[in-house]
C-alpha cells in the first residue's frame, strides 16, 4: 500500500473515531483500534525506508584499503580499493574523485587484489551506480551480488562512456547486498561513480547525489519512503490516538 493510501486511511479512521467518541458511540473502540494499526504501519514503512547516496567527494582514502562511508542511517564498507583523485576527467562521473580498483599487483595506490568490493548495511532494494574503464585495452567486470551470495548480474566495463547500473528488485526477489568490481587489467583502472542504495525500490535522486560526501533523500515521491518530521508527526498522532482510547474505555468502565 503507498503511504499516501495509508495517510487517507488514517484521516479516515481519525475523523470517524473522533466523531464517535464525541457522540458517545461505542464504534469508537473500534475505529480507535483501526487507527493505531494504521499509524504504527505507517510509521514504520516510512523510518524503514531510506537512501544512501555518495559521489567520493573529499575523501582522504588515496591508499588500497578498507574504509566505510554512511549518508544517515545507512552505510558501505568499501575493500581493497581507493577513492582516489587520478586527475583524469574521464573518470569522473561528477566532481574530481570516484572509487577505483587497479589490476592485481603494484599500482600507485599499494598492492591491489585485482578486485574490490562494496557490502550495504542493509540488504537494497534498488541500487543506481556509474561504472566505466579507464582505457580500451583493459578488461573488468561489475557484479551485482544478492543476499545469499547468488550474482544478480554481471557487467563488462567500457572505455567508451559511463555504464549506467540500474536494478530494482522486485516483490519475492532476493535483496542486494554487494557489489564486486573486478580488474583483469592488464593495465589500467576500473572506476565507479555515483553510488546509490535504496531500501525502497521508488526511484530517489538516482545518479545525482549530493557533492562533498554523501547527500540524501529528495523525499518527494509518495513511495520513497518519506522522512523530516512526518514520522514523530505520525507518533505524536499516534500517542493521541491511543491516550483517547485508554480516556474512553476507563469512561465506559465507569458507566
Amino acid at each position: 500500500m503507498k503511504t499516501s493510501q495509508l495517510i487517507t486511511l488514517i484521516l479516515s479512521q481519525f475523523t470517524t473515531g473522533t466523531r464517535n467518541i464525541l457522540r458517545g458511540k461505542h464504534g469508537s473502540r473500534m475505529s480507535i483500534s483501526g487507527l493505531s494499526s494504521c499509524l504504527l504501519l505507517t510509521v514504520s514503512t516510512i523510518t524503514l525506508a531510506e537512501t544512501f547516496n555518495h559521489d567520493f567527494e573529499g575523501l582522504e582514502q588515496n591508499r588500497i584499503s578498507t574504509f566505510t562511508l554512511t549518508d544517515g542511517n545507512l552505510s558501505a564498507e568499501f575493500v581493497d580499493g581507493t577513492a582516489v583523485a587520478a586527475g583524469v576527467a574521464s573518470l569522473y562521473r561528477s566532481g574530481t574523485q570516484s572509487w577505483v580498483v587497479n589490476p592485481m599487483g603494484s599500482s600507485p595506490q599499494g598492492m591491489s587484489a585485482g578486485s574490490g568490493t562494496i557490502t550495504f548495511s542493509v540488504f537494497a532494494k534498488r541500487m543506481v551506480l556509474f561504472f566505466r574503464n579507464e582505457n580500451a585495452t583493459m578488461t573488468s567486470t561489475l557484479r551485482v551480488i544478492d543476499e545469499h551470495d547468488g550474482i544478480i548480474q554481471d557487467f563488462s566495463g567500457t572505455d567508451a562512456d559511463w555504464l549506467e547500473v540500474n536494478i530494482t528488485r522486485n516483490d519475492g526477489d532476493a535483496l542486494i547486498k554487494s557489489i564486486e568490481l573486478i580488474n583483469d587489467g592488464p593495465a589500467g583502472m576500473a572506476v565507479i561513480d555515483d553510488l546509490m542504495f535504496s531500501t525502497t525500490a521508488a526511484p530517489n535522486n538516482s545518479g545525482s547525489p549530493a557533492s562533498g560526501g554523501g547527500g540524501g533523500d529528495s523525499g518527494n515521491n509518495d513511495d520513497d519512503g518519506g522522512g523530516g518530521v512526518f514520522p514523530y508527526f505520525l507518533l505524536v498522532l499516534l500517542s493521541i490516538v491511543l491516550w483517547r482510547g485508554k480516556e474512553y474505555r476507563q469512561n465506559v468502565s465507569t458507566q
